[in-house]
């Protein structure tokens, strides 16, 4: 019985620090080189990122997108070169393949709520992405954008997917 009770105990002082951690991290701006994310995707958050631009393009382009939701959401199976805003939609090409480059991970909290653990809570992040096209050609990639959840860096604790963002090459 009295093993049980200190097993409690150590894990309900575990809990606590893990909340302290996360409430004390608040909503100061951090920098996480590759965080541990937990929730939405858990590990392949990033990845399943990515690849959501990749399949919803069937590609991806040579040149930047300034907001991939626009590209994305208003497609609509036509390839135009402008959408309704007159944004101009880049020439899309094969992607043999890509590789994330962790490192270059980053996370700041943000957004109108900054209570540890509550959905309404929003963090930024961007990541560098090499890639290989179909005909050879590489380029790097930054896809920046924003989603819902807490940092507590390491911890990255996604409760849902915000905006696809935007995508920006790299020199």
């Amino acid at each position: 019985m009295k093993l049980i009770r200190i097993a409690v105990l150590t894990f309900l002082f575990a809990i606590l620090l893990f909340f302290a951690f996360v409430t004390i991290q608040g909503n100061r701006p951090l920098s996480c080189e590759s965080p541990i994310v937990v929730g939405f995707y858990g590990k392949s958050f990033f990845e399943e990122r990515f690849n959501e631009v990749v399949l919803a393009l069937g590609g991806l382009p040579k040149d930047n997108i300034n907001d991939l939701g626009l590209v994305m959401n208003r497609w609509g199976g036509e390839l135009k070169t402008k959408d309704e805003s007159g944004i101009k939609i880049p020439l899309i090409h094969s992607v043999k393949e890509w590789k994330i480059d962790y490192p270059s991970v980053s996370v700041t909290q943000f957004g109108n709520y900054h209570i540890p653990l509550v959905s309404g809570s929003k963090y930024s992040y961007h990541f560098n992405v090499h890639v290989t096209y179909a005909d050879g050609d590489t380029a790097v990639f930054q896809l920046s954008s924003w989603s819902y959840g807490t940092a507590a860096c390491p911890i990255l604790i996604s409760t849902g997917i915000g905006e696809p963002g935007q995508l920006t090459i790299l020199p």
